[in-house]
């Protein structure tokens, strides 16, 4: 009887000890949850279909992403990946939608869809922006003091589950797996097999300390053929974007402000090349590549140099992630002129190089069409250029829509094709072709001639006219 009553005091006690602690962790995530649903919203919307092969521009996805209310006015913040296209310069040629999302839908707690329109993004930071066309509720409030960053710390994260689930609120308790120092630190954490697009991540007090980002944000499709892997997200912290919230990032097809560039392949200057180099006190990032025209070309920098210093800050790369210290340096300069040292022949040199706006990318390039020829084309920019291994000095206008069964697609004309002449005049920009376009719309030839660049090869296309 006495051990009886003992293992009730005891059990007693356990109980007074853990049900107060697990009422109050129920009552934590119960509010973590309330709050994400008035915050969370899924957004709908259509992506283009194109490619070299189809480019169509009646071909269209549904996709859906989630998205965060950050003003009361309609502001929404969400993936980048709601606009594949790259705003700034890329070294490679992308074949994606030409064209900002439109029939955006926000879905709110209360399932009421409210029309929206896409703002704009920064693929640097991971963010794009849409707005309702009516203000919306209450909008997240993200803790912006200091945010203690320590491995294991644990953390909340917050998403929206598939439409199968009917976009459910979902919690997961997780711990910050690694931090990797940059600009800004990078916070990770194991996210498993989860498919998340966007979502909020809070701590234990129940205080939203940012955003997550996947890998796999953006993707969206009817049927998966390979189980995803255990993935991680990454954390993005407050102080990363929330001068985009105030200021955000506007979409102009012809007068986006475009980041500076340098104009340089780089590669890490590790310890072994150094060695190599016979430059072991040295640190810094080695030029293997100099564009022509660009920055550093007219700055006066060389294949082989090692920058070591970017406008007072010392440069220290071992791996390629190392790299984004100095193109978030470049991109983010406020000055259009800075100094830079550079490790060439043994020899510490200086040079004063003039930054230059990133070349505009083709899907921001100017385009001219004509429905009667049923083609479209763009101005030959330098991500076209670099992507087709083309001459830096070549001439003419990329191809960027033909279509079906039109004049110009029974001619053979392809999409990609470089248009280097038409009726014999050279194309040397893309305003010659559309004052070529204006005059054969009222001189109404019953020929056109074109001289197009097709991968290695040359040919000339002969375009018949009908206009009865």
């Amino acid at each position: 009887m006495q051990l009886i009553q003992n293992f009730r005091q005891i059990f007693g006690i356990s109980l007074m000890l853990v049900c107060p602690l697990f009422a109050q962790d129920v009552a934590n995530w119960q509010n973590i949850k309330e709050r994400a649903e008035n915050n969370l919203v899924n957004i709908e919307y259509y992506e283009e279909i194109q490619s070299p092969e189809s480019i169509s521009q009646i071909n269209k996805i549904r996709k859906t992403l989630s998205g965060v209310i950050v003003d009361s006015s309609g502001l929404i913040m969400t993936s980048s990946k709601i606009f594949k296209a790259k705003m700034g310069f890329s070294a490679s040629s992308h074949y994606g939608p030409a064209h900002p999302p439109k029939d955006i839908k926000v879905r709110l707690k209360s399932g009421e869809p409210v029309n929206a329109v896409f703002v704009g993004k920064d693929d640097d930071k991971n963010v794009a922006f849409i707005r309702t066309v009516k203000p919306l509720g209450e909008p997240v409030h993200f803790y912006n003091k200091k945010i203690i960053k320590n491995i294991g710390q644990k953390i909340f994260l917050v998403f929206q589950l598939s439409e199968k689930y009917n976009y459910q609120i979902m919690i997961l308790e997780r711990v910050i797996n690694s931090i990797i120092p940059g600009s800004p630190d990078k916070l990770l954490t194991e996210i498993g097999t989860q498919n998340i697009s966007f979502g909020l991540v809070y701590n234990p007090d129940g205080k939203n300390i940012g955003i997550l980002y996947s890998a796999a944000a953006g993707f969206s499709a009817p049927y998966s053929y390979a189980p995803r892997q255990s993935g991680f997200g990454e954390v993005i912290l407050p102080d990363t974007f929330s001068d985009l919230i105030n200021d955000p990032p506007t979409y102009k097809k012809k007068n986006t402000t475009r980041k500076k560039w340098l104009g340089v392949n780089m590669q890490p200057f590790t310890r072994q090349l150094a060695r190599y180099f016979n430059a072991e006190k040295y640190n810094g990032i080695l030029i293997n590549t100099v564009l022509k025209g660009s920055p550093a070309e007219k700055g006066g920098l060389q294949v082989g140099d090692v920058l070591i210093q970017f406008n007072g800050t010392k440069l220290k790369s071992e791996k390629n992630a190392d790299l984004a210290v100095l193109r978030n340096l470049v991109r983010e300069s406020g000055e259009e002129s800075i100094e830079v040292k550079v490790l060439r022949d043994a020899e510490i040199k200086s040079f004063k190089i003039k930054l230059t706006a990133v070349p505009i990318s083709q899907y921001l390039a100017d385009e001219v069409s004509n429905e009667l020829l049923g083609f479209s084309a763009k101005e030959l920019t330098k991500d076209i250029i670099m992507a087709k291994q083309l001459d830096y000095d070549t001439n003419g206008v990329w191809v960027s829509r033909v279509e079906r069964a039109g004049w110009a697609d029974l001619s053979g004309l392809r999409v990609g094709d470089l248009l280097v002449k038409i009726d014999n005049d050279d194309l040397q920009s893309i305003h010659q072709l559309d004052t070529f376009l204006n005059r054969f719309e009222k001189e109404k030839p019953s020929y056109v001639s074109l001289f197009v660049k097709r991968q290695s090869e040359t040919r000339f296309l002969f375009i018949k006219t009908n206009f009865n």
